[in-house]
């Protein structure tokens, strides 16, 4: 039980915090265009998801990822900071 609610209060933060992405046809059509950048197709599908969704920033661990697509892209650390920096303003 106690497990179950951990794993539930980690789901509610994440709705708080960021934006899931549904993947459908059209990022699947994206997917494909961005296969000129590199050949992974689930990196692709995530671009696609960032380019469709209209996200403000992107935040990812994967180091390819990272400048890929045209809006600010950070890693977890950062992305901490930058909202951290954003509350004092």
């Amino acid at each position: 039980h106690a497990c179950s609610s951990i794993a539930w209060g980690c789901i509610e933060n994440m709705t708080e915090i960021a934006v899931a992405v549904p993947v459908g046809e059209p990022q699947i059509w994206l997917a494909r265009h961005f296969r000129s950048l590199h050949e992974d197709y689930e990196d692709d599908l995530v671009l696609a998801a960032v380019e469709t969704s209209k996200a403000d920033y992107f935040v990812t661990g994967g180091k390819r990822l990272s400048g890929a697509c045209g809006i600010p892209t950070f890693n977890a650390t950062e992305m901490l900071a930058f909202l951290r920096m954003q509350e004092q303003l």
